[in-house]
């Protein structure tokens, strides 16, 4: 009898443990297939053996500002991706990365396959509604097709680019820059090869500016205002102008290296912007007279007479 009740204890025992749960199931058999991956030294059954991974994508972005730009994607993986024509536009102004909001009529889908190219082409004044001058990031966003839940985002920064290519170009070009003075009164008196700017912001918003971007020099000839154009790129600091503020004894080198300046009527002419709104730009200029030449020497120094 004891030997009876013994072989049914046993029996019920080894029942139970064969009706243990799914849960408990799932996880012994997930255990010992983690330990036997330990053991063989190969990856677990859920792995990122079968995800995207951020190395295998790379970019390449040639920006140009005034005219098409493109991102030319390439997948260096062993597995196809997805991704779609949209990109995520940041604009280095004023010292700091500010979102730009990207309006794009094309959202579909492309799948890249391993080993293959892809390239976005990028419209920034018909999808952003202006032309982003200096340094520029994109990123897009990529997914694996075998785990749609697993995703990467990759960027790339550029430096955005005229499609002239002369950069020894200088011309003179009719200037029909629209001025107004509603926020900015601006004085310019001429010191050696410098300018000595007077800025007063005397509206009632704070406005921003760049320290030595956003100039335009024109001269006043043959009874016209005439820019006097040049390519240049170059990275300022945001100066940020509260209201009332006044900034005396700005000083502002001339491009005598690009230009011969003569004795004769001159303005500046130098872009602000809203601090609520930094696309929205506007333009106050200020009048000055040379009586002296200044231009570059065979060396390139300044030369005053």
């Amino acid at each position: 009898m004891k030997y009876a009740l013994f072989i049914l204890t046993a029996w019920g025992i080894l029942f139970a443990s064969c009706k243990q749960s799914p849960r408990k199931q799932a996880s012994s058999l997930s255990f010992s297939k983690e330990l036997q991956d330990d053991t063989t030294g190969t990856k677990p059954a859920m792995s990122t053996a079968d995800s995207i991974r951020s190395e295998q994508i790379r970019l390449h972005a040639e920006l140009v500002y005034d005219s098409v730009s493109y991102l030319t994607i390439e997948n260096n993986g062993v597995l196809p991706v997805r991704t779609d024509k949209t990109y995520q536009l940041m604009h280095y102004i004023h010292n700091q990365w500010k979102p730009v909001k990207v309006n794009q009529a094309d959202t579909s889908s492309v799948t890249i396959a391993a080993g293959e190219k892809d390239t976005l082409w990028i419209h920034f004044k018909r999808q952003i509604g202006y032309e982003p001058i200096g340094r520029c990031s994109i990123s897009k966003t990529f997914y694996s097709l075998s785990q749609p839940q697993c995703s990467i985002q990759k960027a790339i920064e550029a430096h955005t680019r005229s499609i002239i290519i002369d950069w020894n170009r200088c011309e003179l070009i009719p200037d029909r820059t629209e001025l107004t003075n509603l926020y900015v009164d601006m004085k310019a008196i001429p010191s050696e090869e410098n300018l000595l700017l007077t800025i007063h912001n005397h509206s009632d918003q704070t406005l921003i500016c760049g320290n030595e971007t956003d100039y335009t020099i024109s001269i006043f000839q043959d009874n016209q205002w005439k820019e006097i154009s040049y390519p240049k790129i170059t990275e300022d600091l945001a100066v940020v102008l509260p209201p009332g503020h006044i900034i005396s004894n700005w000083k502002y080198r001339l491009p005598y290296g690009r230009f011969h300046f003569k004795p004769g009527r001159y303005r500046i002419i130098k872009d602000f912007s809203l601090e609520s709104d930094y696309r929205k730009k506007f333009y106050t200029a200020a009048e000055f007279t040379l009586q002296y030449e200044v231009y570059a020497g065979k060396e390139g120094e300044v030369v005053i007479k």
